[in-house]
């Protein structure tokens, strides 16, 4: 028999088969319980879910097998001799950043349950006994969120390879029309489809790029949509040119494109909390786009864009300090659609504001943050997009007056942005009591919002 010969892979082949190894890998969850049958009783609940489970009977235990192999979800027990699960968790959160992390715990103490949340920086916490239907649900939202992980770092290869591609391609490209042109004289109908041929490519590109960074950053680019409509409708009031228009289209969804390159720990807090060197190192995501996007010299004008969107009218804004006129119109425009729905989100303010408070704030800013001419184009364009009012959907309301069967319409953070429950979790009466106990207990409002239906 013929045995035929495999050669390895190389170069970028080389690069994609590691990518795809890595996102076919079943995640790993480890259960840290100091009674076996609480462990035996997690692996069984969870054997139906893509995930490979361990056990382990302490924390120290725990560590060892973090440190021997690669771990993607810790389920941690909280009452447990010689390390308690918050100590554990705290650990696990310092050498081990990108493991999952859930607490288990059946203690009262609410002030413990908050330390973990927030020394141990965990997802989320389940009490006991668990309902395994919610158990499940947990698991599945971590193995989820991991994948989505994986896919984004093999989406971030394979765009790497996609960019040399497309460069050799557009050099390749450029020679055979010139040769063409030289030497056939092209007809204008030709030159036409080239000319349609590479703006399709550019725009599918600006696509590719604006996916990327969503998978980094879900929550912020959840109303891209909306902000370019909005953008793009006061540009129209304002008088701005086609070339300047389609800039801003792009700038506007790629506007977090650099907080794609900053730390974790950068994205985790709010921005208006950061301090002193976190602040100098979180304000120089527009530089790190413009960089980015210079590389493609179709995309030079909307990264001039991106750079300048933290510029404020009179003063006072990042990177360059830049004032009035100084500042380009577009990203302007830019500054204003994108900080009417941060406001909306709740990621400019310390809480979701209202439409109407959005717009007063804005208003408020006028000769500060925003030029005071672009004031009433932002208004008129405002009323002329087509954007469903959130406070159609949603309510906010007061820990006290949650009733059961009522579904978040956002995700529960404490006043330090640490998450406590996920979106669209229905409320119970045990869940509803532990709410108000953690409202009692931290600093601020806790801002709580319920789907209307």
């Amino acid at each position: 028999m013929t045995r035929l010969k495999v050669q390895p892979a190389t170069g970028v082949n080389a690069i994609n088969l590691q990518a795809t190894k890595a996102a076919d890998r079943r995640p790993t969850l480890l259960t840290v319980d100091d009674e076996a049958n609480i462990c035996k009783a997690l692996k069984r609940a969870l054997r139906k879910l893509p995930v490979n489970v361990i056990t382990a009977a302490s924390g120290k235990e725990g560590l060892a097998l973090l440190e021997a192999e690669p771990i993607d979800i810790v389920f941690s027990d909280m009452l447990m001799p010689e390390m308690t699960g918050a100590e554990f968790l705290a650990q696990v959160a310092t050498l081990y950043p990108a493991t999952k992390r859930v607490l288990l715990t059946g203690y009262s103490d609410i002030e413990s349950t908050v330390r973990a949340i927030n020394e141990g920086k965990i997802s989320t916490y389940l009490s006991k006994p668990w309902d395994d239907t919610r158990l499940i649900e947990v698991a599945q939202d971590l193995i989820e969120q991991i994948d989505a992980r994986r896919e984004r770092d093999h989406l971030r290869a394979l765009t790497q390879q996609q960019a040399e591609h497309l460069k050799t391609l557009n050099g390749e490209l450029e020679a055979r029309v010139e040769r063409r042109t030289l030497a056939l004289n092209q007809s204008h109908s030709q030159l036409e489809a080239a000319v349609k041929e590479l703006a399709d490519g550019h725009n599918a590109m600006v696509d590719l790029i604006a996916s990327i960074v969503e998978l980094r950053d879900p929550e912020g680019c959840a109303d891209l949509d909306q902000k370019r409509a909005l953008a793009l409708a006061v540009a129209e009031e304002a008088g701005l040119d086609a070339e300047a228009v389609d800039a801003l289209r792009h700038a506007t969804l790629l506007h977090r494109l650099g907080r794609v390159g900053l730390a974790d720990h950068l994205l985790e807090i709010p921005s208006r909390l950061l301090r002193d060197e976190k602040r100098a190192e979180f304000e120089q995501h527009p530089v790190l786009a413009e960089a980015l996007l210079m590389r493609m010299p179709k995309l030079a004008h909307a990264a001039r864009i991106i750079r300048n969107q933290h510029e404020r009218h009179g003063g006072e804004g990042y990177p360059d300090g830049r004032v009035g006129d100084g500042i380009p119109l577009e990203s302007q425009i830019l500054a204003l659609a994108r900080d009417y729905h941060d406001l909306l989100a709740g990621r400019l303010e310390a809480r979701a504001l209202t439409p109407a408070e959005a717009i007063g704030f804005i208003r408020d800013a006028a000769g500060e943050r925003y030029a005071p001419s672009l004031i009433e184009h932002f208004e008129v364009a405002l009323q002329r997009v087509d954007d469903t009012d959130i406070e159609l959907l949603e309510i906010r309301m007061d820990p006290r007056m949650l009733t059961p069967g009522m579904r978040l319409s956002r995700p529960l953070l404490t006043p330090a942005g640490v998450l406590v429950l996920n979106k669209d979790l229905v409320l119970t009466d045990a869940v509803i009591g532990k709410i108000i106990n953690l409202s009692e207990s931290v600093r601020g409002d806790l801002n709580i919002y319920i789907h209307k239906d």
